[in-house]
């Protein structure tokens, strides 16, 4: 990894990549809530990796206080937000109770 991070200033890394990398703690490596907010906190504190820092700060600190719900369903709503994309459809209905998604 340090020489992945060596290579910047900056690297670009997707969304898609880190919703993937979360799916694959949890359902491969069998990673608890915190132990994949843990390493998510690390990928967020590494000032060369180009994302939304922000924005993942506030979905980890979602991901830990909504257990029954998945960290892309938490992305979905919160970047919604942030980018006036409001309110969300979701036909999910613990998007609807527990992230104020609506229902199409």
């Amino acid at each position: 990894m340090d020489t992945l991070l060596a290579m910047g200033p900056h690297l670009r890394v997707s969304e898609v990549a880190i919703l993937e990398t979360v799916f694959v703690l949890e359902s491969v490596y069998q990673f608890s809530r915190n132990d994949v907010a843990s390493a998510l906190r690390t990928l967020i504190g590494q000032a060369v990796l180009d994302f939304d820092h922000a924005l993942w700060t506030e979905v980890v600190n979602e991901y830990l206080v909504r257990p029954k719900l998945s960290c892309a369903d938490i992305f979905l709503v919160l970047d919604a937000k942030r980018s006036g994309a409001t309110p969300l459809m979701s036909f999910d209905k613990k998007l609807v109770t527990q992230m104020g998604a609506v229902t199409p």
